[in-house]
């Protein structure tokens, strides 16, 4: 098979970059011909991996059987880029690459990982040159850039025109892709060279191998001791990784007396700061720091510490699933995690605090933090013990079976990509499969009317409105069907109308419904937001297009429940406001909201000033004008207004 690749490769820093090493690697060592398409090359120096020229030769592979990696990279001519405004095109120049690639070497199939700009420029390679395209996101792609105002709608047309998306879950069928076009990757894998590299890293000698050509990451050249406590961290700084956590702790660790060094293989655009916050700390003098390496050299940093600390909290994708927990693990040293991460490990059933992990339920605890810090250090064999037996907990399959998925994944799309008869992609029986895309998100509704949905679903497949070819878009056209036809259905009370409707503004959140016609969330560009309420007062909030307001009669949501748990229902007479906010990753907003804030949604059509608002909805002091400014300022970190 001849395999386009469009991804993020090493020097690039990271878990993708990383994972996609491995995966084009194993699918050469299967015989088959890669060409990794890639602006590696051109990485931000605090992103970058440090490599030796011997690293950079295993960037390509060659094996026995004729299986190869062949790396293609941007950045070899950085004349002429000249544009106004100016910007590095990589969506352009790989998809140029990737389409000469393809033409060049009959490529079968164009595989892409990471929407931004890797997807985006296999999509238009993909277009032009007519092979079938997968691809695969990770997590702040699916969430963070999916949900953005201005990219959200790009995203959701490159996945419409895959030919499949490797994903977690069935979220993307609200963008109209049928069940048959989603495929999952559940290999628990890692490369047999990370439990054969038996190497400690040599850290004096690296240090002045680097000192010697400049680095900047290395800020201590002293001899880095032996026989001393060794704390490691590596990958990304910041706030939300429990970073500045770890060093309060250790600042207290020293004050108590107990001797240790703190090593760390690590960068990001917080790193001047981290590196401001260890001299604060009076640590500087025992700190070595050193820059990302090459992934098959991290199992030699692991080795080289007493304790290596994953600490990540409050972290803003909440589907992000960072594999350095289970490294530490596969490299037998302890693992010291915050409880965010034991809750997200595959094995997180089985962890044992001071048996084969030590827990921080939250590392903002810093006495917590440090006692359990000091408890590691002061012990090391113990310490020792626990990643021996932290290393049991893996279930690790062969290398083999990554190569082997994704060569299934691609084979099969391959396949259906060449069928001359669309007979077999039809929808084989749509009744079935909206009654089954309805479950997921108006399971109460289908309880409820159990007894009158076949004839009701045979007579939506009957009218010409219905099958058009997108069962998430049928499924809502249903949904309003089902609304008219529940008011005449005799005996049904208030409550359960209203039920019904509630969970339709779900399944509206899940459905490309505005994607397909063209209503962005806002038609005109956000400015930065002022924190001046001065200022603030002159601007014109704008509510986004892809909000929904409604008020319910009964706890809708405490109704939902009970009908699902099959328990008799009683509702009390209330009124609940509910706000639903459509995002570009579909991933579902509800907010509790009062008569105020409604009433601010509806006059913030982008024309009146803040001022003006404040007139109409009669905030004459000057503690609620104040209060205005708050609400306002929260709605728009949520996008759900912008200001003018």
């Amino acid at each position: 098979m001849r395999i386009c690749a469009v991804m993020k490769y090493p020097p690039i820093e990271g878990g993708v970059s990383a994972r996609a090493y491995w995966v084009a690697r194993s699918l050469a060592a299967r015989g088959h011909q890669v060409s990794v398409i890639t602006n590696a090359a051109e990485v931000e120096d605090e992103y970058r991996i440090w490599m030796s020229e011997e690293d950079e030769e295993r960037l390509e592979a060659s094996f026995p059987n004729g299986g190869k990696v062949k790396l293609v990279q941007t950045g070899s001519f950085r004349r002429s880029l000249s544009h106004i405004p100016w910007s590095n095109p990589f969506v352009t120049k790989l998809a140029a690459l990737a389409t000469g690639e393809i033409r060049a070497t009959g490529a079968d199939i164009l595989f892409s990982w990471y929407f931004e700009p890797y997807s985006l420029s296999g999509s238009l390679a993909a277009s032009w040159t007519g092979v079938p395209h997968v691809v695969q996101h990770a997590g702040s792609d699916r969430t963070r850039l999916m949900s953005h105002p201005e990219l959200s709608l790009a995203y959701h047309e490159m996945l419409r025109h895959a030919s499949k998306v490797i994903t977690g879950g069935p979220a993307f069928c609200g963008l109209g892709l049928d069940s048959d076009q989603l495929a999952h990757i559940a290999v628990r894998f890692q490369p047999s060279e990370w439990s054969a590299n038996n190497q400690c890293l040599d850290v004096n000698a690296l240090t002045e191998r680097l000192a010697t050509l400049g680095h900047p990451a290395i800020t201590n050249r002293r001899f880095f001791p032996e026989g001393i406590p060794v704390v490691g961290v590596y990958g990304k700084i910041g706030e939300t990784k429990g970073t500045f956590d770890l060093v309060s702790a250790l600042a207290e660790v020293r004050r108590h007396g107990i001797r240790f060094v703190l090593l760390t293989l690590a960068g990001g655009r917080e790193w001047p700061a981290f590196r401001k916050s260890i001299v604060d700390a009076h640590l500087g003098d025992i700190t070595w720091t050193l820059p990302f390496l090459p992934h098959w050299r991290v199992p030699e940093f692991l080795r080289a510490c007493t304790v290596v600390c994953f600490l990540e909290r409050k972290f803003p994708v909440s589907i992000h699933t960072p594999g350095i927990p289970q490294e530490i693990f596969a490299a037998g040293t302890c693992a010291v995690l915050s409880g965010e991460i034991a809750g997200k490990q595959p094995f997180k059933k089985h962890l044992r605090n001071g048996h084969n992990v030590l827990l921080v339920d939250d590392p903002s605890d810093i006495s917590r933090l440090s006692q359990t810090l000091e408890h590691a250090l002061s012990d090391p064999e113990r310490s020792r013990a626990i990643g021996q037996a932290g290393a049991q907990l893996l279930r690790v399959e062969h290398e083999d079976a990554l190569g082997q998925a994704y060569e299934q994944i691609f084979t099969q799309t391959i396949d259906r990509h060449h069928r001359t008869s669309n007979s077999d992609v039809a929808l084989s029986n749509p009744e079935t499969k909206l009654s089954r895309f309805l479950e997921t998100h108006m399971p109460a509704s289908l309880r409820l009317l159990q007894d009158v949905m076949p004839d009701w679903l045979s007579e939506f497949y009957r009218a010409p409105v219905a099958q058009n070819g997108s069962i998430a878009i049928d499924a809502y056209k249903f949904s309003e069907l089902m609304i008219e036809k529940s008011r005449s259905v005799s005996g049904m009370p208030e409550c359960l109308s209203d039920l019904i409707e509630y969970e339709q503004q779900l399944l509206w959140l899940a459905v490309d419904l505005e994607g397909l016609v063209g209503l962005l969330p806002f038609p005109q560009f956000r400015r930065r937001l002022s924190t001046n309420y001065a200022s603030m007062l002159k601007m014109r909030p704008l509510a986004s297009n892809w909000l929904r307001c409604r008020t319910f009669r009964c706890n809708v949501t405490a109704l939902q429940a009970s009908i699902l748990r099959g328990e008799r229902y009683t509702t009390i007479p209330t009124t609940n406001m509910y706000l639903f906010q459509k995002r570009g990753d579909l991933d579902a907003r509800i907010f509790r909201i009062n008569a105020l804030t409604k009433q601010l949604i509806d006059v913030s059509d982008g024309q009146k000033s803040v001022a003006v608002i404040a007139e109409l909805l009669k905030l004459e002091d000057p503690v609620r004008i104040d209060t205005l400014c708050r609400k306002i300022s929260e709605l728009a970190k949520e996008f759900i207004l912008v200001l003018l």
